[in-house]
């Protein structure tokens, strides 16, 4: 009898989940899904999009089974997207008057499921309503937390976006100032900016279970941007290494959005991805310009990300300045980091620290269109 070739059954067992797992679906500008019955609309307006490359095995540590990073270039995007929330409401009923508009900054990656979708992961979510915050929370199992923002314009070109997180840990927060560009066709997008952009889907966790929901909206009308300053230390707080590189800066006066439903993940998808956590294929952005990618899986658990909610589980370019830092013991040295030529990084260790005494539920934020 022929022995046995433990490297043989190596391979061949690879190749046959190879075959078996769902393809990547590609990049599409227009909603492959739409939502017809939607659970939630709201408006996403006056939007800074700001993305970094990073390794693509850094961010997947910081995601839950089942999840697996998706990659553009060979590089994982992390995004920190400040913007207008306008007439948040459910179907049929008026918005809120104040209380339904209101800024907003993310932080989020991308992720692919194992059966193949695409979607958005955030990392955090910093609101002025806590209402709203809470409602999204319980029904998507997403991570809100309370914070003091502004936008303001400064002239007709450039955009101030600043946010203070208060809670549930007060410290993190972020100011970024773009000057917004010329309009953007199709046929001028680049694959990162595709890939970054064209997202049809949120993924959670709730209850220890993958949660997924569609998302439905018009074709973004992206113009060009550049990060004049950047000030901002929610992606540290989100359990990722400071930014490095050049990022992509667009910018979007809006559209309006329909959220369908949550549905839970197939849990024998998961559970076929978790058997095998250090082979999974993940595909690029631009369909011309997919490419594999294996990441290791990351073993920590969604609630040790720095920067969600204490609730029980389930839940620049040339020139620019960039300031920003991680949460530091007190008293540790102020570090200089490499930055793209010409950008300067200036390092602000934030302290952790006791939350802030007692605060009145009422919003503190202010949009100046």
């Amino acid at each position: 009898m022929r022995p046995k070739d433990p490297d043989r059954e190596r391979l061949d067992g690879r190749a046959h989940r190879d075959s078996t797992r769902a393809e990547v679906e590609p990049v599409e500008l227009v909603c492959p899904r739409p939502v017809h019955r939607p659970i939630m609309l709201q408006g996403w307006h006056n939007l800074a999009s700001i993305h970094w490359p990073f390794d693509p095995g850094v961010v997947q540590r910081i995601l839950p089974p089942g999840l697996t990073v998706d990659v553009c270039d060979g590089q994982a995007w992390v995004g920190l997207i400040p913007f207008h929330m306008r007439r948040i409401r459910l179907p049929g009923l008026p918005a809120l008057g104040a209380w339904s508009s209101f800024p907003e900054t993310n932080v989020r990656t991308y992720v692919v499921a194992p059966d193949g979708r695409r979607a958005v992961w955030f990392c955090s979510l910093d609101v002025t309503r806590i209402v709203p915050a809470a409602v999204a929370r319980v029904a998507y199992g997403l991570p809100y937390c309370w914070a003091d923002m502004s936008i303001t314009h400064h002239g007709r070109d450039v955009i101030e976006y600043t946010t203070g997180r208060r809670w549930p840990h007060p410290g993190p927060r972020s100011r970024v100032v773009i000057e917004v560009g010329a309009r953007l066709d199709d046929d001028a997008l680049g694959g990162v900016e595709r890939f970054v952009t064209a997202r049809w889907a949120l993924a959670s966790t709730f209850a220890g279970r993958g949660v997924w929901a569609n998302v439905d909206h018009g074709q973004w009308p992206l113009h060009r941007a550049r990060l004049v300053e950047c000030e901002d230390s929610l992606v540290a707080a989100a359990g990722l290494p400071r930014p490095q590189g050049d990022p992509v800066v667009l910018w979007s006066p809006g559209v309006e959005v329909r959220i369908g439903r949550p549905h839970l993940l197939r849990r024998e998808l998961v559970e076929s991805t978790e058997r095998d956590p250090t082979d999974r294929q993940v595909g690029g952005g631009d369909p011309r310009d997919t490419e594999a990618h294996t990441a290791s899986a990351g073993s920590e658990r969604l609630d040790t990300v720095v920067g969600r909610l204490d609730a029980p589980d389930p839940p620049g370019p040339t020139g620019a300045a960039f300031e920003g830092g991680d949460l530091e013991a007190e008293g540790d040295a102020h570090r200089r980091h490499d930055l793209p030529a010409g950008a300067q990084f200036q390092g602000a260790a934030l302290h952790r620290r006791a939350p802030n005494r007692w605060a009145p539920p009422w919003p503190r934020g202010r949009v100046d269109e």
